[in-house]
């Protein structure tokens, strides 16, 4: 059977995302990324019954401050490729 599904849990540290904030979401605050992040956490464990954000709900974190996004990018592709064969 294939699998069709895979969760991901994609984060990055304070630093990084202050600066994506500013250059990617329309300089947005690093404050204001994390009321969205709330916003999120709470959709999550309202529909699912789990805590967002901990590891052992999803098959793959990810931290992309580490590494660059394309790399990053590469790499779940090559994980899923490989766990679906």
């Amino acid at each position: 059977m294939v699998r069709a599904h895979f969760a991901l849990f994609v984060c990055a540290d304070d630093a990084f995302r202050e600066a994506r904030g500013k250059t990617v979401y329309d300089g947005k605050s690093l404050k204001e990324l994390d009321a969205e992040n709330a916003k999120r956490a709470r959709y999550y464990n309202y529909y699912t019954g789990r805590t967002w954000g901990d590891g052992r709900n999803y098959d793959l974190v990810v931290n992309t401050s580490k590494e660059p996004l394309e790399k990053i990018a590469d790499a779940i592709v090559s994980y899923i490729k490989t766990v679906r064969a």
